[in-house]
């Protein structure tokens, strides 16, 4: 498995800054965004798409959660943690259910969203083996159902 290459839209640079150096200190590749903007500027520049997306809900351009649901649509298979200061439940469950792969209430303990950045991660790399198996089964199934009628001629 590379490297994964995790996108940060927050328009803090502290925080973004912070989420940076944790990220690198673990090894992930990670690019800044300030804005929503940003966000689908450098992912439609890029060659590789990210396998994750930390996204702030106030972010200067758009609502974290209309960024989050246009993500999606761009990348469906990029994992999103919103990490924000938005501690109302409503916000959580909204984030949640349109999609999130976790949220994680600002101010937050650097290890533990390594933590959850990776936990994330692991799914999203189970997920794929497990429909890249799922697929090869098929394709055996097919192959060994073709030859069975090409031999019963």
């Amino acid at each position: 498995m590379n490297t994964p290459k995790i996108e940060i839209d927050e328009d803090d640079p502290d925080v973004a800054g912070i989420i940076k150096k944790v990220l690198q200190d673990f090894a992930f590749q990670s690019l800044w965004s300030r804005s929503a903007g940003d966000l689908f500027k450098s992912l439609a520049e890029s060659e590789i798409l990210p396998d994750l997306c930390i996204i702030d809900l106030g972010l200067p351009d758009m609502d974290g959660i209309e960024a989050m649901q246009k993500l999606q649509q761009i990348h469906p298979d990029c994992g999103i943690l919103i990490l924000t200061g938005r501690a109302h439940i409503s916000d959580r469950v909204m984030g949640l259910e349109l999609g999130a792969d976790d949220y994680m209430l600002k101010p937050f303990e650097p290890r533990e969203l390594v933590a959850r950045v990776r936990s994330i991660l692991r799914r999203k790399y189970e997920k794929s083996e497990s429909e890249h198996n799922s697929n090869n089964s098929n394709n055996s199934n097919n192959l060994n159902n073709s030859n069975n009628s090409s031999n019963s001629d």
